[in-house]
């Protein structure tokens, strides 16, 4: 690029080629980020207002959504109203976790194993892989989490009798 170009100039003064669009040298370049903590400060408070927004877009589709139950006598699911009346905070995370859950105990259903997964590894309960994993390669339990798997094999089997399904193998506990 010659001296007799024209050159563009950015908002913050750096200069730019027209025709390249690469910089060039010259020009006061000045930038409102005056450190490298003022830079992670305004990147944390992008996430915090991008995770606030998620989450009031993801409890206002709640609001809109309604609850269906399935019903033995007609063998159809009906409408019973609402599902959240009034989400907010974290009610959207606890929507999904519940639909997974809900997932989870269709029995025979091949992508309730990938639901139980999720509701596991999301709550806290599932088992360390990798290096916390167990050195024999077993899987190991601890007490909260075989009541867990208690309550959800209990659920399921109620589940499953109401929906007049097969029941579950109750040896399993």
């Amino acid at each position: 690029m010659s001296d007799g170009d024209a050159v563009l100039v950015s908002k913050n003064g750096a200069l730019r080629d027209p025709v390249t669009g690469q910089f060039v040298k010259g020009g006061v370049v000045s930038t409102a980020i005056a450190s490298p903590s003022q830079a992670r400060a305004m990147v944390e408070r992008k996430m915090e207002i991008k995770r606030e927004r998620a989450r009031l877009g993801a409890n206002a589709a709640l609001k809109g959504l309604r609850r269906r139950e399935w019903n033995n006598e007609t063998k159809k699911y009906e409408d019973v109203g609402a599902a959240w009346e009034d989400p907010s905070d974290l009610d959207f995370i606890e929507a999904i976790t519940e639909a997974q859950a809900a997932q989870a105990l269709i029995v025979g259903d091949p992508s309730s194993t990938k639901a139980a997964e999720f509701v596991l590894r999301h709550t806290g309960y599932d088992e360390p892989r990798g290096k916390d994993a167990a050195a024999d390669g077993g899987v190991t339990f601890d007490d909260a989490q075989r009541e867990l798997i208690r309550d959800l094999a209990a659920i399921a089997r109620r589940v499953s009798a109401e929906r007049g399904d097969a029941a579950i193998d109750a040896e399993a506990e």
